[in-house]
């Protein structure tokens, strides 16, 4: 078998009782994903499988992540948002630090992977890629793997199987359109896919299960403000948090503006911070600040078809979660 196959297997092997297949049709559905059948067989997973994949036969391969043991070595959350701006968010991941890497899916989506150096218990790469993708704003995507465990009663051809994630790099031994993007946002060929992975792998003991976030000192005021229809639960459709501090002479410091579901992930908005402080709690142009708000949601977007309700309605809660913190910090003046 080919090396480059080898290796590739390696990286993604899950179960291997069961595999996927996708074969695609001409056309397309309203959404722009692509459309195809797709079909579970109950058969070994090859390793002639591996290497039809990358040498582009169809239907493509397809990966159940949890083996018998209900472990996996990989997760993955699917982002099913077109168009989409894949090399935005690789720049955005590797800048933060986070051990992901992008690939394009058939579909033009994304599928954002987690490696692991080791087999990791199913249960605890599904919470914790829940957790990481609704901290990166993708709470809405579909996780890899879906279930924390798989059932085995009765004949083993009953056995459960789990849900399969179709495969990167078809065709990769030539030319692919399933390719993965560097945290430069450059497009990875498999040679180079194939030593990447390893440099963002994790140990189970590396996944993240606390975060401790300090007390805020004095002089600190805060704020969120969400448009949703259910006060009861922390779904928005959009929302704000506010964090700043007011000096004893009434001026902006240390100001966060941090927008949620109005960019495609969590982010800070530099632009509206720096523009806030400095400024006096008496003369700031708290209309100014929200036009400079809006204007950086867009140019981090790009126009969508939400941007006409998003930009007055963002700019409306940055006014009011300025206008909260202003009455407090004038109470305690």
């Amino acid at each position: 078998m080919d090396k480059r196959v080898s290796q590739f297997k390696e990286i993604f092997l899950g179960l291997e009782r069961a595999y996927g297949t996708f074969q695609p049709k001409d056309s397309l559905r309203e959404d722009n994903k692509a459309e195809g059948e797709t079909w579970i067989r109950k058969k070994p997973l090859e390793d002639k499988l591996w290497q039809d994949h990358l040498e582009g036969a169809w239907p493509s391969l397809g990966v159940f992540p949890i083996n018998d043991e209900d472990k996996c070595r990989w997760g993955c959350i699917d982002v099913d948002e077109y168009p989409l701006d894949h090399v935005s968010i690789a720049k955005k991941l590797s800048e933060r630090n986070l051990p992901f890497i992008v690939t394009k899916s058939k579909s033009g989506g994304a599928h954002i992977f987690l490696f692991f150096k080791d087999y990791v218990p199913a249960g605890i790469v599904h919470n914790k890629i829940k957790e990481l993708a609704a901290f990166m704003g993708l709470g809405h995507c579909e996780v890899f793997p879906k279930q924390e465990k798989l059932m085995r009663e009765g004949n083993q051809a009953d056995w459960e199987v789990g849900s399969f994630l179709n495969m990167p790099y078809h065709n990769g031994l030539e030319h692919t359109e399933r390719y993965a993007f560097s945290g430069e946002g450059n497009v990875l060929t498999l040679e180079e896919f194939l030593t990447g992975p390893y440099q963002t792998e994790l140990q189970a003991y590396e996944l993240l299960t606390k975060i401790k976030i300090p007390i805020l000192g004095n002089c600190y005021y805060t704020d969120f403000k969400k448009i949703g229809r259910r006060k009861a639960l922390s779904i928005a459709r959009l929302s704000l948090a506010l964090v700043t501090k007011i000096d004893e002479v009434g001026i902006f410091r240390d100001t966060r503006i941090v927008p949620g579901s109005a960019t495609p992930y969590p982010q800070s908005f530099p632009e509206s911070e720096k523009a806030v402080n400095g400024k006096s709690l008496y003369t700031i142009d708290i209309e100014k600040i929200s036009q400079i708000t809006s204007n950086e949601m867009i140019s981090i977007t790009g126009e969508r078809w939400s941007t006409p309700y998003k930009k007055p309605t963002i700019e409306v809660l940055i006014q009011r979660a300025l206008e909260k913190v202003i009455g407090e910090a004038k109470i305690h003046a």
